[in-house]
């Protein structure tokens, strides 16, 4: 699949779910388990959104998406899905000893592809 391929993709599910997409959903829509998704298909799809002029990363926050820099790079979003929560916050959740894979997948459900101006909420 090309990046022109995979945006389009993208906009498909974003179009019916009439919302955000998430990497993990994205990949899902491309028929790759966010789970099991091999390092070079996260990659494409990051990739993707950030070569994309129809397409940004976002993070749920006050008022909706917040659009992430437009100077993310592919490796800044590389390290962060493979940080470990208590990396991230400080602590992980009680009682839970999530894998590497637990950590990364929640990454990808956390991080939101969107289609509207970074100035947009929805």
């Amino acid at each position: 699949m090309s990046q022109d391929e995979a945006v389009e993709v993208i906009l498909a599910e974003m179009d019916e779910m009439r919302d955000w997409v998430s990497v993990a959903g994205a990949l899902g829509v491309m028929d790759i388990h966010a789970r099991w998704a091999s390092e070079e298909q996260v990659r494409f799809v990051l990739e993707t959104v950030l070569d994309s002029d129809r397409l940004h990363f976002g993070r749920i926050g006050t008022g909706g998406l917040v659009p992430l820099p437009p100077e993310t790079t592919v490796e800044q979003l590389l390290d962060e899905l493979h940080r470990r929560p208590e990396e991230k916050f400080g602590h992980g959740p009680p009682g839970w000893e999530p894998t590497v894979i637990d950590h990364r997948l929640t990454a990808m459900m956390e991080l939101f592809i969107d289609d509207r101006p970074r100035t947009a909420g929805r």
